[in-house]
């Protein structure tokens, strides 16, 4: 905590509240098990918080992949599945190295859950994005901004 709230500049605190979010939901992930349900929510938000900060200063693909990942494991669908809308709609523009089969069945899994509690599930091989849907919302650049491939580490 000390190390983020010593760095000045922006675009360097956003890159280590990103780390550090990404750290937070592995490491969370990896001692689930032995966590209390309100230690691993806490553990969540605190990770949340993080990449939502990032977010606020940069928009990251992989920021937006983790809050996906974030949201997902706290059970909140439907923010979960609009930010993996943002990440489906650059995908085609930008190779991202975690935009694999397995965020493709993450997905598909987080849009049917989405859509069942709006009551308009839709089947579990469709992948794409409803009509009606929300769209992402990019930078005013209109494109992502670029981050170096990240080492396959620090992907949740």
């Amino acid at each position: 905590d000390g190390f983020v709230a010593a760095l000045t500049d922006d675009a360097q605190r956003a890159q280590a509240l990103s780390l550090r979010a990404q750290a937070r939901y592995r490491e969370t992930m990896r001692r689930e098990a032995t966590l209390s349900d309100q230690q691993r929510q806490t553990d969540f938000q605190a990770a949340l918080d993080d990449v939502n900060a990032a977010l606020r200063v940069r928009e990251a693909a992989l920021d937006h992949y983790t809050r996906g990942l974030i949201l997902e494991a706290l059970e909140k669908a439907a923010p979960a599945y609009e930010a993996y809308l943002w990440i489906d709609a650059w995908r085609t523009t930008y190779p991202y190295p975690f935009a694999d089969e397995d965020f493709e069945t993450r997905f598909a899994a987080v849009a049917a859950v989405a859509h069942a509690h709006e009551g308009t599930a839709q089947p579990e091989a469709t992948a794409t994005r409803p009509t009606g849907a929300p769209s992402p919302t990019p930078s005013p650049t209109a494109a992502p901004t670029v981050t170096p491939t990240p080492i396959r580490d620090y992907i949740p």
